[in-house]
């Protein structure tokens, strides 16, 4: 019997207000936010949803340890972008 295979991972982009504090983390940084965004692209429902306005895309917040992300998933659960993260 072969193993069960996980659905894909989601591909995580970056929204370009997000490269100048890409660039200014620490490794240790770098690996927090690593972990974090493994376990969202794993399963994009996994953070909590934030309350938007009408018409407002709607944004989930997912928090690890130190590390805090807030992104919002494609209809089809593809991609997701990161608005904005503390490492």
């Amino acid at each position: 019997m072969s193993p069960r295979h996980t659905g894909r991972r989601a591909r995580v982009v970056f929204t370009p207000e997000c490269d100048p504090y890409l660039e200014k983390l620490t490794p240790a940084e770098l690996v927090r936010l690593d972990r974090a965004l493994v376990a969202i692209s794993l399963d994009p429902t996994i953070g909590a949803e934030r309350p938007a306005s009408p018409g407002q895309v709607p944004l989930r917040e997912y928090t690890e340890g130190r590390t805090r992300t807030i992104y919002h998933v494609s209809v089809l659960g593809t991609v997701i972008v990161v608005a904005y993260f503390e490492a």
